[in-house]
């Protein structure tokens, strides 16, 4: 069998480590403390795997196991009987640290399917146990011959009789013997040996059994009676133990009730909730209910709205009636405010009488002026043109056309007075009429009527003035109302609108209202839904809504507090665990039960149990007292038991040992018979070879002791050199490997076991290795020096190195 290939996924300390042994000498080169001999237990580990539990092995697997993760990983590809194989090994903690997954396969390389399913790889390519693999196929380092403790012949011995260097046969059969001699001295030693010490004791025992026998009528009574009671009280402790059972599952059978209890007022609690969730989901909006605090805020804003309403239909009532009073005369009262503006009655009057004068005075001027000037020209004429005498002047024409001209002029002058005249009696009549004042021609009968006018129209303005104050303040009274009417509905509607109740009514500005002298009486303001209305379906809504949900909560609360406090009382106790101790039938017996008579037998069967106590305990009083005196047959038949299984038991060991002894000389003898023969004759030749033809054969004496052939005689071993004394033992070895493994021995891994020879024996042992590589033996060579791969260059023998 041969290594092709190594790879560690986690092992001890090392990871992800790629190794290609060559089929003839692999030189793997490191450090101290680099991981050589992690790689030589990883091949063990690949084939054989680690101790699953705590104890076995513990510290070789607590090295294996990745110092970082926990496991131990990786993959072996080898070549065995002519096929090329892969085995995985995966070893990983699982839970504490005692106990390990462990996970193995096997694959055929050239057919890429999974081989010697659930076997492992020692069983399938060595066929040996594990101490055997390592002791035979696995050389660690050298040291002058001392080896595992003790001598060459000595570990020699100890790998063929039992497969491990470490365990020393001769020693053991030394330690076998002697025990078998302190149980039984060989003939002549007398009576010092465990056997007869025993048998003594067991013949004195005898003979004390049969004295107390004949002593032991009155005890033999007596324990009698100490073992009815003791029954007695046996039974009565299980009655009791009965009667306190059945009592403590009464009890938890009360407790299981409880849950019972418990789970109906959560189930019931569960569909109150559901309720509340319904009916805020029916009548509440964003998640709110109205409360009673909202039911009377809507009663109070119906009362309040209510009168209102009341106050504005009142105002608007006296609004219709104060529009509808009389105003008095508008055009009279209009022509007071006239002439007041005009400065009064006397004033216009005063007006009226200075224009009546003026055109007075106007008119008679004028009528004197057209008088004289109608008379001028009229006398210039007929001066002129009669030509009379004296008196009368004549005239000549300049003279007279120019009086003619002048008396014409006086006459136009004079109608212009006197239409100016009218005129100002038109204006004088006009500043009467203006206040709607009928004029007539008297003068003073204007003067007097325009006064009686004027205070006619002066009482006409003081009616008028006195309504439209009324009206003025009935007006803003009505505005007030509304306001506050408006301002009310709109605050009846935002409390309306927090739970969805009714629509929100057209507001109207304020200001904007009809005019109140437009309001005639008995008629209301036209609106929407009256809200009063609304208020009061959606206060008595609300109030149905705030009942439900109050009977709801209530409800609520008492199962809330009744879970509360059953879930606070049960707080300690598991019903699952309860359930598991009472099975229906329990259950069934439990739920007729009556707890007061359980009680009473409970106690009844403690005050028994009690009264039987006492008399026991008296009588093992007296028991007591009497084997004080009187040994007890009984106890020393016992004691004679006991004794005559020690000695059995001893004589049963010192024959065990007398087997072991004469199975450990046989063997011995066995293979100095068979195997050692052929294992010098190899020995010789491989010591040969390592010694450069100086050590010739090796021979195996009494108790294997170790004899080198040289030219000069047979030597013992413990005389020659520390570097003898290694390749002996280095022959021995590999002899034992070819030997044991001679179908397909698996490589040889040696650990530094050049470092104590020369130069000139560490070639020989190279060059016996280059040989035997020849003929098909796979080496693995660990160093931390690199003399090795010098050597190896040097003797021609091809190698591969790898560097950890």
């Amino acid at each position: 069998m041969k290594i092709q290939k190594i790879f560690i996924y986690e092992f001890g300390g090392l990871k992800d480590l790629l190794i290609m042994p060559e089929d003839g000498i692999t030189l793997v080169r490191g450090g101290n403390e680099s991981g050589k001999s992690t790689v030589m237990s990883f091949i063990s580990f690949i084939f054989y795997g680690l101790p699953a539990k705590k104890g076995e092995g513990i510290t070789e697997r607590s090295r294996a196991l990745s110092w970082t993760g926990g496991r131990a990983s990786g993959i072996m590809e080898i070549e065995s009987n002519g096929g090329r194989y892969r085995i995985y090994r995966n070893s990983i903690l699982s839970g504490a640290q005692s106990s390990l997954t462990e996970t193995c396969q096997i694959t055929d390389l050239d057919l890429g399917t999974e081989v010697f399913r659930g076997m492992s790889p020692s069983e399938v390519f060595l066929g040996v146990p594990q101490q055997v693999f390592e002791s035979a196929s696995a050389v660690r380092q050298l040291s002058a011959g001392r080896i595992a403790g003790g001598d060459i012949g000595s570990s020699l011995e100890n790998i063929l009789l039992s497969a491990d260097e470490t365990v020393n046969t001769s020693r053991a059969l030394k330690k076998i013997n002697a025990a078998r001699l302190s149980l039984m001295p060989l003939r002549g030693g007398g009576n010092d040996g465990k056997i007869a010490r025993l048998t003594r004791e067991r013949e004195q025992l005898a003979g004390r059994l049969k004295e107390a026998e004949s002593n032991s009528a009155g005890i033999l009574s007596l324990r009698a009676t100490v073992d009815k009671y003791r029954k007695v009280t046996s039974d009565l402790r299980y009655k009791l133990d009965s009667a306190k059972n059945a009592c403590s599952a009464y009890e938890s059978y009360q407790t299981l009730t409880r849950f019972e209890l418990l789970h109906a007022a959560e189930e019931r609690l569960a569909s109150i909730e559901a309720d509340e969730k319904a009916l805020t989901e029916e009548k509440g909006k964003d998640g709110r209910l109205p409360d009673r605090e909202y039911v009377e805020r809507l009663d109070a804003l119906g009362r309040k709205l209510a009168l209102s309403e009341s106050g504005l239909a009142a105002v608007r009532a006296k609004a219709a009636e104060t529009a509808a009073a009389p105003a008095g005369d508008t055009a009279r009262a209009e022509a007071a405010d006239s002439i007041a503006a005009a400065g009064g009655a006397d004033a216009v009057t005063g007006e009226y009488g200075r224009q009546m004068s003026a055109a007075g005075k106007r008119l008679a001027l004028g009528i004197v002026l057209a008088v004289i000037g109608a008379a001028v020209a009229a006398g210039s004429m007929l001066l002129y043109f009669m030509k009379p005498g004296k008196p009368f002047p004549a005239l000549g024409g300049p003279l007279s056309w120019s009086l003619t001209v002048a008396g014409i002029a006086a006459v136009i002058a004079g109608v212009m007075l006197m239409i100016s005249a009218s005129g100002k009696k038109k204006k004088a009549a006009v500043a009467l009429a203006r206040f709607g004042y009928a004029v007539t021609p008297n003068r003073r009968e204007n003067v007097d009527g325009f006064a009686a006018y004027a205070a006619e129209c002066e009482a006409e303005k003081a009616l008028r003035d006195e309504h439209s104050r009324a009206l003025g303040l009935v007006s803003a009274e009505l505005e007030a109302a509304r306001s506050e009417n408006e301002e009310l509905r709109r605050e009846c509607e935002s409390a309306l609108a927090a739970f969805g109740f009714g629509e929100r009514q057209e507001e109207t500005p304020a200001g904007q209202g009809p005019d109140p002298s437009e309001i005639k009486a008995g008629e209301a303001e036209e609106g929407g839904r009256d809200p009063g209305e609304l208020l009061a379906e959606s206060a008595t809504a609300a109030a149905e809504t705030v009942s439900r949900h109050e009977r709801i909560l209530a409800e609520k609360e008492k199962f809330t507090d009744a879970v509360r406090t059953a879930a606070g009382s049960l707080a300690g106790f598991s019903e699952s665990e309860i359930r598991s101790r009472l099975s229906a039938e329990m259950i069934a017996f439990l739920r007729d039960a009556n707890p007061a008579q359980l009680r009473f037998e409970r106690d009844s069967v403690a005050a028994q149990l009690e009264s039987a106590s006492r008399k026991l305990a008296e009588d093992e009083k007296n028991l007591a007292i009497a084997e004080h005196i009187y040994e007890n047959p009984a106890k020393l038949a016992l004691e004679l038991d006991a004794a005559d299984e020690t000695l059995d038991l001893a004589k049963r060991k010192r024959d065990a040992l007398l087997l072991a002894s004469e199975s450990i000389e046989n063997a011995e003898k066995a293979l100095k018979k068979s195997i050692t023969p052929r294992l010098r004759k190899r020995c010789g030749e491989i010591l040969s070879l390592l010694s450069g033809g100086r050590y010739t054969e090796i021979g195996f004496g009494e108790n294997f002791a170790v004899e080198v052939s040289t030219d000069s005689g047979t030597k013992p071993v413990q005389y020659l050199s520390g570097g003898t004394k290694d390749i002996c033992y280095l022959s021995f070895r590999l002899a034992l490997a070819e030997l044991l493994f001679r179908g397909s021995p698996p490589p040889l891994l040696l650990d530094e076991s050049a470092s104590q020879l020369d130069d000139d024996r560490a070639a020989g042992l190279l060059s016996m290795m280059g040989k035997l590589a020849e003929n098909g033996v796979q080496y693995i060579f660990f160093s931390s020096h690199s003399r090795e791969q010098t050597l190896l260059h040097a003797l021609g023998i091809p190698s591969s190195l790898t560097e950890l």
